[in-house]
């Protein structure tokens, strides 16, 4: 690089925010008899609904649980267990506050 010539600083995406667009996602797939309605529907960011649909496809949630706890958790429930344990002895309000770690920027 030339003295007194700047690096280009390269802008950081957070992928995961896919353009801050939001989109729809049916919880359960209209495709697997879920409805069009504002229970089964939630907001994404338009990246991460792609990337979604990319590993899991059109399964359902619990499918979605079952496929990682068999591929990534060696069929052990105890986390599951676990998680719905945490779940329950928290109140509404501080669950909402549980950050779940987003990937970190390049």
């Amino acid at each position: 690089m030339p003295k007194g010539k700047k690096k280009p600083q390269l802008k950081k995406r957070r992928w995961y925010l896919g353009e801050k667009t939001l989109t729809k996602h049916h919880i359960i797939p209209t495709s697997r008899e879920g409805r069009d309605d504002e229970e089964n529907i939630t907001l994404v960011p338009n990246g991460l609904h792609q990337l979604y649909h990319f590993v899991f496809g059109n399964l359902m949630p619990v499918e979605i649980i079952t496929w990682l706890v068999e591929t990534f958790w060696n069929g052990q429930w105890t986390w599951v267990e676990m998680a719905l344990e945490r779940r329950s002895a928290m109140n509404e309000k501080a669950w909402r506050k549980v950050k779940i770690r987003q990937p970190a920027d390049d």
